[in-house]
């Protein structure tokens, strides 16, 4: 394969002034594939767009406009929608997002990346006259700070799952759970690719880096070869052969990739007619648990394959709030009982990387605190008498008590262990004010709009419904584990996001509710009928999932 690398508008060599997936960013690519496709030296004239983080981006935008010829995408580790990213639940994420537009505004000025400089020295008078446009970049953080709502009308061309319907090409997609830049939040593109003729969605538990894993760059492989090269996938042996050494750089750990499961098929037919007979969507369970040599490296325990976004065999399974703690089926039946949070003030800034931690090492080094009392209220089930899997959003339905006319909301589940271990698995947030459930909304997801017609402040000092949907996961529990669930301040179970969290000048205590009359509960995406095939992985091990000793905490209570 050839490749074509292309600087952004406004940004190195190129012409023009950066701001952030403008419609001339789209032209711009549509040009680019037109080009490339008109080469004598490409197969078919037709080419693939591949690439991780913003270059997987990049390529939902680029599609949606149809260039002729485009063959197919691969998109790694995208957004589902900016202000899935920026505006996680209505909080501005004030880290990783405004970080990452911040660095890239600070390289997209005049001579920017360092490298330009060296290009004009040496005689190239084209970038040196378009680094004369680059300082008219436009103030990209400046309008993320301003941004308190969603408004379709501007939002909606920034927003990948109200175009990618548009998308005419085969499309191989990956994301990770835990994502710590992009986040978690692709999924919500993964029932919206309605008219690609050929789809591949794949989902793993772990971090930003883990779509170069050894099997999804090998599935990788094998979708460029059926449908950008259009030929019957060949076993790339001496790539495997030096995969070791690339993997013992990348992740640590002297990885193989896997032969090509299409090699065998006499013809490009066979493997196309079998490719295709396979489920859209596969899911590999507990990443950095599949080889047991290199705990922590990107190999999963076993994989399962679905048809469709959200699976068909998930059932959702509600778990009610209980005095004392407890989390079990029955709804609570006392008269009034109700447990009390802190506003931390300062819990936004915190993460969960320890200092001097790599996210992306095999075993990270995590600071994932044990909630301090009164700063958190949690609930935690009796040991579960069967293994159960579970896989897509959790919905929290509370009901709050609050001094104030809003409330930053996180939400956490997690895994406790027979051994006595904790084990992270996903969050979700929410400002409260934004709590009107949306037209899609379902028992699993609230789907809450972010728009200005259905924001309502909290009113003072009543029990009041919200729903706080969790980012998708899917995990797997054994026989004896405990599910934990939490709410608390937004901040501390994320490496790299931040949230700017609303304050008061005064000390705030919010109340949940869990008896009869306000039965708070979680509902959860139990898949039925699908075993757990392995046996529980060690902890720590699985990638984007911390894992701590297990404290038990007791909720402080409430009275309104």
């Amino acid at each position: 394969y050839a490749t074509v690398s292309v600087n952004s508008r406004g940004t190195g060599c190129s012409g023009g002034a950066y701001d952030y997936f403008e419609p001339m960013q789209v032209l711009d690519g549509y040009d680019v594939i037109e080009i490339v496709a008109a080469q004598e030296w490409t197969l078919h004239h037709q080419v693939g767009m591949v690439g991780l983080s913003y270059p997987g981006i990049t390529q939902l935008f680029v599609a949606s406009a149809r260039p002729p010829g485009l063959a197919a995408i691969a998109p790694m580790s995208v957004i589902g929608s900016t202000d899935s990213t920026l505006l996680p639940g209505g909080i501005l994420n004030d880290g990783f997002a405004v970080s990452w537009v911040t660095n890239v505004l600070a390289k997209a000025v005049p001579f920017g990346q360092g490298w330009e400089q060296k290009r004009v020295d040496e005689g190239d008078t084209v970038c040196a006259e378009n680094q004369l446009l680059h300082s008219q970049l436009i103030d990209n953080v400046a309008q993320a700070r301003k941004i308190v709502f969603y408004d379709p009308s501007e939002h909606d061309r920034f927003n990948p799952t109200t175009f990618v319907d548009r998308i005419e090409v085969p499309v191989f997609i990956t994301g990770s759970w835990q994502d710590e830049q992009t986040g978690p939040y692709f999924f919500l593109l993964f029932d919206r690719f309605v008219n690609a003729p050929s789809l591949r969605m794949t989902a793993i538990n772990g971090v930003h880096i883990d779509g170069f894993g050894p099997k999804i760059s090998m599935e990788w492989q094998s979708f460029l070869e059926l449908f950008v090269a259009k030929r019957r996938p060949i076993d790339p042996a001496k790539v495997r052969n030096v995969s070791p050494l690339l993997y013992s750089n990348f992740f640590d750990a002297p990885l193989v990739l896997p032969p090509s499961r299409f090699a065998h098929y006499a013809t490009y037919e066979e493997a196309l007619a079998a490719w295709k007979a396979e489920p859209k969507l596969n899911v590999l369970f507990e990443s950095g648990a599949g080889d047991p040599m290199a705990l922590g490296a990107p190999e999963e325990s076993f994989a399962h394959g679905f048809s469709q976004w959200p699976p068909p065999e998930t059932e959702p399974l509600e778990l009610h709030f209980q005095p004392g703690g407890a989390l079990a089926a029955g709804a609570p039946t006392v008269a009034a009982a109700a447990s009390s949070f802190s506003l931390d003030p300062v819990a936004g800034a915190v993460g969960v990387r320890a200092p001097g931690g790599d996210i992306w090492a095999r075993i990270p080094r995590y600071a994932w605190q044990q909630p301090v009392s009164g700063g958190a209220v949690v609930f935690e089930s009796e040991p579960i008498t069967a293994d159960m899997m579970m896989m897509g959003t959790a919905s929290f339905d509370l009901f709050l008590n609050s001094p104030v006319d809003d409330a930053d909301l996180e939400v956490t589940l997690s895994e406790v262990r027979a051994d006595g271990k904790e084990m992270y698995v996903q969050s979700g947030w929410l400002r409260a004010s934004h709590r009107k459930p949306g037209p899609a909304a379902t028992r699993l997801w609230p789907a809450q709009t972010l728009q200005e017609n259905a924001w309502e402040p909290l009113p003072l000092n009543q029990w009041t419904p919200v729903r706080v949907g969790t980012a998708g996961f899917a995990h797997a529990m054994r026989t004896g584990s405990r599910i934990r669930v939490s709410i608390d301040t937004p901040g501390g179970v994320r490496a790299d996001w931040r949230f700017a969290n609303k304050t008061f000048p005064e000390m705030v205590k919010y109340g949940i509710a869990h008896d009869a009359a306000h039965p708070s509960k979680i509902v959860l995406p139990r898949l039925a009928g699908v075993p757990v095939p392995t046996s529980a992985p060690p902890c720590p091990s699985l990638r984007g999932q911390p894992c701590r000793d297990w404290v038990q905490s007791v909720n402080v209570p409430f009275t309104p």
